[in-house]
This record gives C-alpha cells, structure tokens and sequence, in this order.
C-alpha cells in the first residue's frame, strides 16, 4: 500500500494524463477516444483510500468482552436486543459485531457510536442475514445470558465450523489503497488499434494496481476497495458498493475454504447510513 495519499494519487494521476494525452495524440480526431466508462475506471483508479487490516485473537467464548469488536463470540444481547433466532426457532450465528464509534474515529465519517452486528442463518444454505445496530442508550440495559446451548448449536452446525469461532479483533492501518485496473478495462475507437506507449502507460497502471490494490493484501480487511477475485460479491454489481469488511479468510467466515468470500458493505446518503451483508454462495 502507498504510504500517504500525495504519493498515490500522483503516481496514479500522472500517468493516466499521459495515457490521455498519448490517446489525443494518436485518435483520428485528436480528441481522447476512451469509452465513458473507461474514462471513469481511470478517474476512480486515481482515487486511493485508507485500507485497515483486521488482526484477530482467539478468546474463549466465555470470557470474551461482550462490547468488544469480534467475529463469532458471544456479542452483545439484552431483553431489547436478544440473541436472534430464525423462524423456526433456531439461533442465528454472530458473524461479527463492530464498535461504530472506533470506526467514526479511525476513517472520519460518521458511522455513528452503536454496536453493528450481523447475524447469519447458517441453517438455510443461501445464508440469509440480519443487519442489527444496538445504539449507545441501550448500553447500560442488562445483558442477557442467551448464548445457545449446545444442542442447539450442533443442530444447525454439526461439524462446529461457524460455532468455534470466537475472535477479538482490532484495526492496524496498512496505508492507501488503489481499486483494480487490468486487462478489459479500456475501450477505444474501433478504428485503430492501442499505441506501444499506450500499451506501456497500461501496463504500468496495472502493475500499480497488482502492487496496492486487493491482490497485495492477505486475511480481512477494513474499508479500502473490496476484493475484484472470480465470483467475489462486488462484481455482481454495476456501481461497486464501498466496502466496510472484507472477509478472505476463514478465520472470520470459514467458507473461504470452499473459495466463498463475504463483504459487509455501507452507504451513506443525506445523513443516513446503512449496512448490507453479501457473499458469492
């Protein structure tokens, strides 16, 4: 990752103007010939973001602290907030539960100051979700001890894949982040072919993109761009979400072993902030 945004976007930024000024130079009307939307990929790639990675430790589901940030666990619960179940009675696994309030501080947006949690119906193969934000003024109400017993749990997880998991996490900032750019990402006049210093400037961009972008980074990670692999969640749609977690390892979402991946993503929008969970299942 660049270490400081200055650094990444004039890198990116100079040499997509000379790929722009190479596309004048050879186009047939001496005006930049890239499709619109190749014109935005290049715009977006000059924007570098913070990335935070996610360092996990495993606890004892017994002793973890239920306010924490954790994957898994025993999160947060009360007579307000119980633990979730599904329509027919069974438990919904905690699939992590964030401190909006760290969030809002480390990445200067609002994410407001309550717990978010995200809650799984591991019984129902296509893992339907439950978005769950517990606001500071329910703090202070008593927790419940509503973890699920053992024969509930071995009904929906047999094999104890979700249900082991019970992992403290905090933040460690990795720097500024680039979003993917490689082959298939410019379009041109039909009527002439890419230029070798067009080829070139390309080429340069898609190393910058391989060397600060998704592919460099291992394990979860917080905000930055969410990983562009086969089938992963943010290329099913046109105008890619922003990513709050990215989960790549099954430390935090074990179906990373059966090359499953999953996002948290968040909008913002006049003041309003929401949360939608997603994987390739």
């Amino acid at each position: 990752m660049f270490e400081d945004k200055f650094s990444a976007d004039k890198s990116v930024g100079n040499l997509v103007a000379d790929l722009y000024e190479v596309s004048r130079k050879y186009s047939n009307d001496g005006g930049c010939d890239y499709s619109d939307e190749s014109i935005s990929k290049l715009e977006k790639l000059k924007d570098a973001v913070r990335v935070w990675g996610i360092e996990s430790t495993s606890v004892d589901v017994d002793r973890i602290d239920r306010m924490s940030n954790m994957f898994g666990g025993n999160p947060f619960t009360s007579s307000k907030h119980p633990w979730l179940k599904n329509d027919g009675g069974d438990p919904l696994y905690p699939l992590v539960q964030v401190n909006l309030r760290q969030l809002s501080e480390l990445s200067a947006n609002d994410f407001g100051s309550g717990l978010l949690q995200i809650w799984l119906d591991i019984d129902d193969p296509d893992l339907p979700s439950i978005v769950r934000v517990v606001e500071p003024s329910d703090f202070n109400d008593l927790m419940r001890n509503d973890y699920p017993d053992d024969e509930s749990i071995e009904k929906i997880d047999k094999y104890g894949a979700w249900f082991s998991i019970s992992r403290n996490f905090k933040f460690e900032f990795f720097g500024f982040m680039l979003t993917h750019f490689g082959d298939g990402d410019i379009d041109w006049s039909n009527d002439r072919d890419l230029s070798e210093e067009e080829l070139d400037i390309l080429a340069r961009l898609e190393d910058l993109s391989e060397e600060h972008g998704y592919r460099s980074l291992n394990g979860n990670w917080l905000m930055g761009y969410p990983s562009r692999s086969s089938g992963t969640p943010a290329g099913r749609y046109d105008s890619e979400p922003a990513n709050l977690i990215q989960f790549s390892a099954p430390d935090a979402f074990p179906m990373v072993n059966v090359s499953r991946y999953a996002n948290v993503f968040y909008w913002m929008e006049n003041g309003d902030t929401g949360y939608f969970f997603d994987w390739n299942g």
